[in-house]
């Protein structure tokens, strides 16, 4: 009798284990549906649910982190930065999981690094710090997955603006020197849109 409890508590556990992750698939697939159609706020709120079921879902930190990002791109000057600073957090959530493969992981890194550029971007007084995180961040990627062509430039991009930054705090440079800085950013404008992928 006593075998037969606790094979039926065993089978009681299991099939709610199995509930649980069928939910959070379910949940995680919806978000996907949602984000493919650009509906980034209901994506988030199916990641969010996905999370609060699985806290330790990659695919729900990784894609909520996703979910984010595409808000801020497409967001007002006001909730860009809330966005990509979230972003990052589910990004380096993602990237702690021990179970996270390395690809997995170069992705993440390079997200993060995408959010830091834009904080940096936004946030002129930390700049300088979130640009050079996002060095360190494409560097861990390429570690990762050395022949990603987009980590590369993100992380010639990132270094150029560190550099501008960089010189920006110091005073320096003539007006020759502004002058090609700024034809410089608004080629690096035109082309990151296309370039700074996710």
């Amino acid at each position: 009798m006593k075998r037969f409890i606790i094979y039926l508590l065993l089978t009681v556990l299991a099939t709610a284990a199995w509930a649980q992750k069928s939910e959070v698939r379910k949940l995680l697939r919806g978000g996907n549906r949602e984000y493919r159609k650009e509906h980034y706020d209901e994506a988030t709120t199916r990641y969010r649910k996905a999370l609060s079921s699985d806290s330790t879902s990659i695919a729900g930190q990784y894609n909520l982190g996703n979910s984010l990002y595409r808000k801020g791109q497409k967001g007002n000057s006001v909730e860009k930065a809330p966005s990509f600073d979230e972003a990052a957090k589910h990004y380096s959530a993602a990237i702690a999981n021990p179970k996270i493969s390395d690809k997995q992981r170069s992705r993440a890194y390079h997200n993060r690094g995408n959010c830091r550029v834009q904080q940096g971007k936004a946030d002129q007084e930390k700049a300088q710090e979130l640009f050079g995180q996002a060095v360190q961040d494409y560097q861990e990627a390429l570690k990762l997955d050395p022949k990603n062509e987009d980590t590369k430039y993100n992380l010639s991009l990132a270094k150029k603006l560190l550099r501008q930054q960089q010189q920006q705090n110091q005073g320096g440079g003539g007006n020759n020197d502004k002058n090609q800085d700024k034809k410089d950013q608004q080629q690096q404008q035109q082309h990151q849109h296309h370039r700074l992928r996710l």
